[in-house]
């Protein structure tokens, strides 16, 4: 049985229902194949919320908070888009968080490498966010101080990340690598082999 239906004016690239089961966000890119939009809907009412148009950037990434209050989005300069003297002063990657609550950002992150963005994990507080970039590092954010307090070298650029259920471990998938690390003591407490393309979900 269909509960609900949500129309789309593009053929959707990225949908996520939030952890409570109360919210679906759904991303494509815009028609002119400059930037993305996404939206929010509520699932129970069958309406869409909030809309998102992301210019000259796309979302890459879309994750909910553990109680579904945020939502964390990758985003970088769109593929059709070049990088012109306008637009140099912009980072060329980044995070911001979301309200669900309010439909207003939160707050934005950016680091001095600036790299794409892979992947994005919550940690199960709710407070920490693990993003995986290009740039072989793994980056944990507290996204109340919008700081990043600490950095994790990897072997490759990270395509996947998980948080163990208790959160004392944090699992990257590094091209065809698996590492689990520990988040306080940070070396790598074990490497899987055995993949030979790379890791995309963990």
């Amino acid at each position: 049985q269909c509960l609900n239906s949500f129309p789309l004016a593009n053929p959707s690239e990225t949908c996520l229902m939030s952890p409570d089961g109360t919210h679906l966000v759904c991303g494509n890119k815009n028609e002119s194949n400059e930037g993305s939009t996404f939206r929010i809907y509520d699932i129970n009412k069958g309406t869409c919320l909030y809309t998102f148009k992301d210019e000259p950037f796309c979302v890459t990434v879309i994750r909910f908070s553990p109680d579904g209050t945020f939502l964390a989005t990758a985003h970088e300069f769109s593929e059709d888009v070049s990088v012109d003297s306008e637009t140099a002063h912009l980072k060329n990657a980044f995070i911001r968080i979301w309200n669900i609550k309010t439909g207003t950002l939160y707050k934005e992150l950016s680091d001095t490498w600036s790299y794409r963005v892979w992947s994005l994990a919550f940690h199960p507080n709710g407070r920490w966010l693990a993003s995986g970039t290009e740039s072989k590092m793994s980056l944990l954010w507290d996204i109340e101080t919008g700081v990043c307090i600490q950095p994790i070298p990897q072997t490759d650029s990270v395509e996947s990340l998980t948080f163990s259920p208790d959160g004392t471990l944090l699992i990257s998938g590094a091209n065809s690598k698996i590492h689990i690390w520990d988040i306080d003591l940070q070396p790598s407490l074990q490497l899987l082999t055995g993949h030979s393309n790379p890791i995309y979900s963990l």
